[in-house]
This record gives C-alpha cells, sequence and structure tokens, in this order.
C-alpha cells in the first residue's frame, strides 16, 4: 500500500507499507524526513482533519494594504504608474491570501502510535487517504494478530499472557479472543508440565 501527495510549492510526502512497517518520506523546501515506523509501535491508526486559516498572511495583509489604499484614496492626483503599482500590488496581496485559504487552510493528520504525520488535505484526495489509512490500521493488526497471536511453545507462559494483553490494548484482539487465547496457553502450559 502506499499513498503520495505533492506539495503546493515543492516536494512531497510519500507513506508506503514495508515488510516491517510504515515507510515515512517528507521532503519540503527545507526540511527532510525518511524514517520507518514499525507496526509493533503504529498503533492506534486515525485521522483527524484540521482548519488552520492563514493568520500571520491575514494580519500582514490587514495591517499593511488598507494603510497603502488610504493614502491612495487621499491623493487626488498620482502618477499613472504609481496607480498601476498601488492596483498591482493590492491584486498582488489578495492574489496571495486567495491562494494561501484555498491550498493550505485544511490538513489532515495521521496519528499513529509514534506520532503525528500531517499531510495536505485536499478534497480529493480525502477518499484516497482515509482508505490507506484503513487499510493500514487493518493490515498492522493483521500483521501483529498473525506474529504475536498464535502460540510459541518456546515463550513461557507468563510472556505469551503478556503478549496477549498487549494485543488486547491495541485492539488487536477481542475481549473474546483474549480469554481464548490465555485458556489456550494455560491449558498447552498444563499439559507440557
Amino acid at each position: 500500500m502506499e499513498i503520495y501527495q505533492r506539495h503546493p510549492v515543492k516536494g512531497y510526502t510519500q507513506l508506503r507499507t514495508t515488510d516491517d512497517g510504515l515507510s515515512i518520506e517528507q521532503e519540503g523546501i527545507i526540511n527532510q524526513l525518511r524514517v520507518e515506523i514499525p507496526y509493533e509501535e503504529l498503533l492506534p491508526v486515525r485521522t483527524k482533519a484540521q482548519t488552520s486559516f492563514p493568520v500571520a498572511l491575514t494580519f500582514f495583509v490587514a495591517l499593511i494594504l488598507p494603510g497603502f489604499y488610504q493614502e491612495w484614496l487621499e491623493q487626488t492626483y498620482l502618477p499613472w504608474e504609481e496607480q498601476i503599482g498601488m492596483a498591482l500590488l493590492g491584486f498582488l496581496m489578495l492574489g496571495l491570501c486567495y491562494f494561501t485559504y484555498t491550498r493550505w487552510r485544511w490538513s489532515i493528520t495521521v496519528t499513529t502510535g509514534w506520532g503525528n504525520i500531517v499531510l495536505p488535505n485536499r478534497d480529493k484526495e480525502r477518499p484516497e487517504v482515509e482508505q490507506f489509512v484503513s487499510d493500514l490500521r487493518d493490515h498492522t493488526k493483521s500483521y501483529l494478530y498473525t506474529r504475536y497471536a498464535l502460540f510459541d511453545p518456546f515463550q513461557s507462559v507468563e510472556q505469551q499472557l503478556e503478549m496477549y494483553a498487549w494485543l488486547f490494548e491495541r485492539k488487536v484482539i477481542t475481549p473474546e479472543q483474549l480469554l481464548t487465547l490465555q485458556q489456550q496457553a494455560t491449558r498447552a502450559a498444563t499439559r507440557s508440565s
């Protein structure tokens, strides 16, 4: 499974499952991140959409732009070059606000047991991200169940019971499965004694 997102200015984010965990690659203008989270540290996995309005840019525009236009309106006669310059500056500021508002106002945070991964939340990519996270959660639970829920005769019963409790804490197994696995482990221990 894999998801790849390009960033608006430069860079990308790629999430990919491997044999042992989730590989994360993020590259931006300034920073780079490459890490692999083992499946054992991945759960719980969930998403949360967030809205973040570009406060700094809005503050800048709200402070600077009215001052420019106040001066422009007070002067009855300006050379045409200044009038065009003021108009272009105003349109540039408004265009920058619009671009920021439409491109960077939404983010989706993928929360894992290891940490958070922030992705741009574009409407057309949202279902793909949600599906990836759902598939990742199911794949991780399947991996952990296959790897740790089967009885291992080379481990002590206490270790097995701790492992089953750990799987239950991460919601890999249900209470009924936990009870069944605990009973199987204790029966196997009494048979081997």
